[in-house]
């Protein structure tokens, strides 16, 4: 079988459309780089190997593509692995036995107080409002935010598809929840399907659209560096702060498939609390805390 056959076949079984897109664009690449490397032979589901495969992520380590990169390739080529062993067009998984690639995780970025008010005072009109404090208060990324329909807004709750088309739920901050049943309110023609936040042909917005509309936020309000995910950050960091949670309670709010993506956000509480302490009157210039506080 033609590997671009394959391909198109292996996208249509992922459920996200981001995922599709992602997964065509990596397997397209390989498919370039083995044209380059085997000429007209390359368009065989049968250069799918693992000599291949390693030869191929040594190659973008060579032009120091960054590990985060390459652990998304090799994930990819993974999945790909072993739908064309269910699928039967190959007899083994070639990339089963291929070694990991560690990922260094970045710390998360959220807002600093004085940014995150900036942004909240900024006069916003009622749609960007409403998306502004579901970013901000629900922690979603940019396409789930973007595509939320009227049927997933629920008295005490929030549901949205999370990354990797699975169903997830938050509770609704009251701040939140008050915003959206007043926007709802005033949009009587939005019924159960309609999508919250949805350009002139009733279309959600995109994920581009939701990154175009922070950074103008971001712009207005002097925030350099406003994109989305730093909404998420900030809401999964001051969860962690929040008296009395813990990290399994912000795994769920978060819609963490993995707790080791929740535990990098102890790291950050542990910088703020650093600096806060470094803030101490009695840590400026000073070696000894002060008298009766042993």
């Amino acid at each position: 079988m033609r590997f671009s056959d394959a391909v198109d076949d292996f996208v249509q079984t992922c459920r996200s459309a981001q995922t599709r897109a992602a997964y065509r664009s990596d397997l397209r690449q390989f498919l370039k780089w083995l044209s380059g490397r085997s000429g007209a032979g390359a368009d065989s589901i049968t250069k799918f190997t693992k000599d291949n495969v390693v030869a191929y992520l040594d190659e973008l380590r060579g032009r120091s593509r960054a590990d985060s990169t390459r652990h998304r390739k090799l994930a990819c080529f993974r999945q790909f692995g072993k739908w064309a062993v269910d699928e039967r067009l190959l007899t083994s998984d070639p990339v089963a036995s291929v070694k990991g690639i560690p990922r260094r995780r970045r710390l998360p970025r959220p807002f600093s107080l004085d940014e995150a008010n900036r942004i909240m005072a900024l006069p916003l009109n009622s749609t960007e409002n409403a998306l502004r404090s579901v970013l901000f208060f629900a922690g979603l990324r940019a396409t789930p935010a973007g595509s939320l329909k009227v049927k997933q807004i629920h008295p005490d709750r929030l549901t949205y598809i999370a990354k990797g088309g699975h169903e997830r739920s938050v509770p609704l901050f009251p701040g939140l929840k008050d915003i959206l049943w007043d926007y709802l309110a005033s949009h009587t023609d939005m019924k159960g399907e309609t999508f919250i936040f949805r350009n002139s042909y009733g279309r959600p917005f995109s994920r581009r659209k939701v990154e175009q509309l922070t950074k103008a936020w971001g712009q207005a309000a002097g925030v350099p560096h406003c994109i989305p995910h730093r909404f998420r950050h900030s809401f999964g960091t001051e969860l962690l702060k929040a008296e009395g949670s813990n990290l399994r309670q912000v795994q769920e709010a978060m819609g963490h498939a993995d707790i080791s993506s929740t535990a990098i956000y102890t790291q950050v509480v542990q910088t703020d609390l650093a600096k806060t302490i470094a803030k101490l009157p009695f840590g400026q210039g000073h070696n000894n805390p002060p008298r009766g506080s042993q």
